[in-house]
């Protein structure tokens, strides 16, 4: 656990030679023997389990819009609900806003077979995580509070939780007021 722990802070830190081994890893133990198009990534995979949510990440951090599309594949057919997260993760860590969007979208759209209900707080707070992410999240969100708030109605929990995965990513105090006045919005709608 500690050398994984050092591990994740040297490419946090942004060694290249560590991404690029991560990038290596999910070519060869993900994309390699999982090319079929029925491939299940809990049963093709052969990252070692401690390895996989950053194997994941950065080869579809590093591998562009191939590496996002495989992973997106992957994760609709997963059955294994722990691999399911780790793909679903993985895919907020991909430096595209419009994916990022569309990933957001999709969480929230319940006509959608994509994300469950109880799963689309874990979309916000990975698509936070990513510095990208966190640069649109607070503008999404105010953009689509309407959408939000009718989409997740019966999952009061997840409305407040994306409010303040949110919130967390503000960067000026205008932001914050928007974020006020769109919650004291929200009520009234």
């Amino acid at each position: 656990l500690l050398e994984q722990a050092v591990v994740e802070a040297y490419c946090s830190l942004g060694s290249q030679e560590c991404i690029a081994k991560f990038k290596n890893i999910f070519g060869t133990q993900v994309l390699q023997k999982c090319q079929s198009k029925d491939a299940v990534a809990s049963q093709c995979s052969t990252v070692a389990a401690p390895l996989r949510a950053k194997t994941y990440c950065y080869g579809v951090r590093e591998g562009g819009e191939s590496a996002f599309n495989k992973v997106k594949e992957l994760y609709k057919v997963e059955t294994v609900h722990i691999e399911k997260n780790i793909l679903r993760d993985a895919l907020a860590c991909y430096n595209d806003v419009v994916a990022l969007k569309e990933l957001m979208l999709l969480a929230l759209d319940r006509n959608s077979s994509f994300v469950r209900l109880q799963d689309v707080k874990s979309v916000f707070t990975s698509v936070s995580k990513n510095p990208l992410g966190a640069e649109i999240i607070l503008n999404f969100l105010l953009e689509r509070w309407e959408h939000i708030y009718e989409g997740l109605m019966p999952e009061r929990r997840s409305i407040t939780a994306i409010i303040e995965t949110a919130a967390v990513t503000a960067r000026s105090q205008y932001q914050i007021e928007q974020a006020y006045c769109g919650a004291f919005n929200l009520i009234d709608v």
